[in-house]
């Protein structure tokens, strides 16, 4: 229903824009089934994803006075989330032994 309706308005206002999100549609439409995982009691929203990732490295990386290379906030991502998940001093004495 969504892509024909796009596929109209396409023909019509031929919007490039458009055309990419047509695009879009069409090469995840497999993805799309909501009816069918919400049948499952899956979740279809990345909204829990987006908002750990957030707590995880963004609120802790952007505190007063912080401020971080793109390198350095890649380099600093995974230490964030061994801490939050609870493996800090595992994967340290792991690194360390690696190092010697």
């Amino acid at each position: 229903m969504v892509i024909a309706t796009l596929r109209r308005l396409l023909d019509t206002r031929e919007l490039k824009r458009l055309d990419e999100l047509l695009t879009y549609f069409e090469n995840n439409v497999d993805r799309m089934d909501y009816q069918s995982y919400r049948s499952q009691n899956l979740r279809i929203s990345s909204a829990c994803v987006e908002s750990a990732n957030y707590h995880v490295t963004g609120a802790r990386m952007k505190q007063q006075g912080m401020r971080w290379s793109r390198e350095g906030a890649e380099e600093m991502a995974p230490l964030r989330a061994d801490l939050f998940n609870g493996v800090w001093r595992e994967r340290t004495r792991q690194m360390l032994k690696q190092a010697a």
